[in-house]
This record gives C-alpha cells, structure tokens and sequence, in this order.
C-alpha cells in the first residue's frame, strides 16, 4: 500500500514468530495483517497497512459520532487481538493506534520499554477472563435474603475469592 500509515493492533511475545494465516481480517480498509519484529527479542507487533485516506487523524475524528462504524472497528480490532491469546504474552493497543511509519512505531515502543517489560512480567503465561453477572431484577428483590448464597468468610475474602453456591 504506497502512502500508508502503520495501525498496530497488539504486542505479542513468543518464543518463536507467531503466524498471521487464519487470522481475523481486522479493520475495514487495511491490508493485511504482518509482524514487525522489535529489536532482538521475541517481541512482534501486530500491524496492518492503513490508508491515510480513511485513516488519518482527520478522517477518523469525522467517523467518530457514527457509532455504528466506531463499533464494528472496535470488534474487529478486538478480533485481532483475541486471535493472539495463544501466544506467550499478548498487549494489546489502544483502538486507532497509528503511526507514521513501521520505524515510528518501533520507536515508540522502545520508548516505553520499561512498562512495556513490566507489563509483559505481569501477564506472560497468565490468562485474562472477563464475567459478565446478570440478574433479573424481580426476582432478586423477590427472594428472601440469603436464599443460595452465603456470605464469604474472611478466608474466602483474603486472597482472591472463590464462592461456593448452595442451590
């Protein structure tokens, strides 16, 4: 792509160089996924190609009241993202962050090489889950207190939590 700008979606470290095949497409627009090895290490950038076009600083700040648009690039780029959990350790960047250049992206991260080693000590061979709690609302106010619940001890509260829930 001639005159494009560099949209990095993730950091990902990896013994070895993780593959782009069968990856999700990513954002409207952009060429494909690549790796931009950083430095030596085993550290990856995942980026894509993005035409100024459509992703400069103008044109993304004329998209951003149409949410609809807003929301399926957040989902794609969070594809993304997600398609590398496998890895070793994956961080994952800011929706729209772009750079110049494969070289000013480079840059940047070597500039943020301390939190960046901090932040992949803290979750290299770590899983992140998210839970999502629902619950319907007449028949929590309905059911007698306590009703399948017990409160947690001061053990349980601790060092984590983990509940047990009586049916």
């Amino acid at each position: 792509m001639t005159d494009a700008l560099t949209y990095v979606y993730c950091l990902v470290a990896d013994r070895k160089r993780p593959s782009t095949a069968k990856r999700p497409k990513g954002l409207p627009g952009l060429g494909p996924l690549r790796l931009v090895q950083v430095g030596a290490e085993a550290l990856w950038l995942v980026a894509a190609d993005a035409p100024k076009t459509r992703y400069d600083e103008r044109a993304i700040n004329e998209r951003l009241r149409d949410l609809d648009w807003v929301s399926r690039v957040a989902v794609a780029h969070e594809r993304v993202v997600e398609s590398f959990l496998s890895s070793s350790a994956v961080l994952p960047m800011k929706l729209f962050t772009i750079f110049t250049s494969d070289a000013r992206a480079l840059d940047y991260i070597g500039s943020q090489q301390t939190k960046i080693a901090v932040a992949l000590d803290r979750v290299t061979g770590h899983d992140e889950w998210g839970v999502r709690v629902a619950f319907e609302r007449t028949a929590a106010v309905s059911s007698p207190v306590g009703a399948g619940f017990s409160r947690p001890s001061r053990a349980d509260v601790a060092s984590g939590f983990s509940r047990t829930f009586a049916k």
